[in-house]
């Protein structure tokens, strides 16, 4: 039985290449996850004033993340680190319900520049090792899809085949460690 996942769109951006490669992780690992996607582009602002009663888009959002079994961030990079809206999705995961707490997570990122979003991620570990959010992070296994342009085809397929086996390695060590802290 596939792993259930939800996945987090680090952008908003409506062809982020970290959404098409999510969507191309649906269907090449589907017999190993069931990835549901979330996206932060209706998440409203943060703001501790409304913290305890928060706002449809807030509330599905972590909702999504409450009944998922694992979830994977797909990130950029903005000017050296996360988009500000990831971060205001991340800080609605830290307040009432802890959402994120010991969930099994693993991270990937992709951009056109060739580092593939390695600071973004960076400060992402960083974020979330937060102990009201502290999922279980899949450790030694950090996937940074550079110049994703050059790999995905107009279907939105990875093409490179080094990138699509180290997809494949990466997948099958976070299922196995899925197995192992669940």
């Amino acid at each position: 039985m596939p792993i259930k996942v939800t996945a987090i769109i680090g952008s908003n951006r409506k062809e982020s290449y970290n959404l098409k490669l999510v969507k191309y992780m649906q269907k090449r690992y589907a017999d190993q996850l069931d990835i549901e996607i979330a996206l932060i582009n209706d998440v409203e602002m943060f703001s501790s004033d409304i913290e305890d009663n928060p706002p449809k888009g807030a509330m599905d959002f972590k909702m999504k993340v409450r009944n998922a079994e694992a979830v994977l961030f797909a990130v950029p990079e903005y000017n050296f680190s996360i988009p500000g809206a990831l971060k205001n999705a991340i800080d609605w995961m830290s307040r009432s319900g802890h959402d994120l707490k010991d969930k099994p997570t693993f991270i990937v990122g992709s951009s056109m520049g060739v580092l593939g979003s390695v600071r973004a991620q960076m400060h992402l570990r960083e974020i979330i090792s937060n102990p009201t959010l502290q999922p279980k992070l899949l450790p030694n296994n950090e996937v940074y899809i550079g110049s994703i342009q050059t790999k995905m085809n107009e279907q939105n397929e990875i093409t490179d085949a080094g990138t699509n086996d180290f997809l494949d390695n990466v997948v099958g060590n976070f299922v196995d460690f899925y197995n192992k802290v669940k």
